[in-house]
């Protein structure tokens, strides 16, 4: 079975410009490292080439012509010089795209495609919390795991309201405020929990509350919880946001 690869918005970039020999020097120190930690960047680089050779091979010469004559007849003294090649390239790389999951990130701001190309769901909790009535919880995560976020949180707002010592409770309901777009609740939840040094979901409420500092452009809040985060990922982040 063909492995699933994930190829986010910026290794696209990278291969593409690879493939073409366009990689600034620090494209190429990037290019460079992730063939390093990556254990698939090679099969990603041949999935990219294979999905552009694949491309180029559907345009027929006289489909080329077709859609050449239609799209530009009214400015043929400006496209005289465009080559069919080139043409066949443009539509091929739309294809490309179209076919990738990355597609609408291409065009989103720097920002927003870091956010979407590091965050990730939280897959919920696999066995109940300790204590011994929290049937309302239960249920929630049930909603949670299944992506219902809306009908999990109505489930643990209440409980939130009642008692929020719980950091358990208040991560879940940060992270499905995430999924929901609700972010300035999920801010809010995130940096109580980093506050709390005895928290299970320290470091995790770090991450996502950095990326939530990323997402609206308040990089110098990003990179100071980042750099307290001692894992590779954190690392990789603040070279990509520099």
């Amino acid at each position: 079975m063909k492995k699933d690869l994930a190829i986010d918005p910026i290794e696209y970039e990278l291969i593409e410009a690879s493939l073409e020999n366009s990689l600034s020097d620090k494209m190429k120190a990037e290019f460079e490292e992730r063939g390093i930690n990556d254990l698939d960047w090679s099969l990603k680089i041949a999935e990219v080439k294979s999905l552009r050779d694949g491309v180029e091979k559907l345009f027929l010469k006289e489909e080329l012509k077709s859609i050449h004559q239609e799209l530009f007849s009214r400015k043929q003294e400006k496209t005289t010089n465009i080559s069919l090649w080139i043409l066949g390239l443009a539509a091929g790389f739309v294809l490309l795209l179209i076919a990738s999951s990355s597609f609408f990130g291409l065009f989103q701001s720097k920002n927003e495609r870091l956010f979407q190309a590091y965050y990730e769901t939280d897959a919920g909790l696999i066995a109940a919390m300790s204590e011994s009535d929290n049937y309302e919880f239960d249920r929630g995560m049930v909603d949670f795991k299944s992506g219902e976020y809306n009908t999990a949180l109505t489930f643990w707002d209440p409980l939130l309201k009642a008692d929020n010592s719980n950091d358990t409770l208040l991560y879940f309901v940060a992270i499905a405020n995430i999924e929901v777009k609700e972010y300035k609740i999920s801010e809010k939840l995130l940096k109580e929990l980093v506050a709390n040094s005895n928290s299970h979901f320290q470091r995790d409420a770090k991450w996502n509350l950095a990326l939530l500092y990323l997402k609206k452009g308040d990089i110098s809040a990003s990179e100071n919880l980042l750099l307290t985060i001692k894992t590779h990922e954190a690392a990789q982040l603040l070279k990509e946001i520099k």
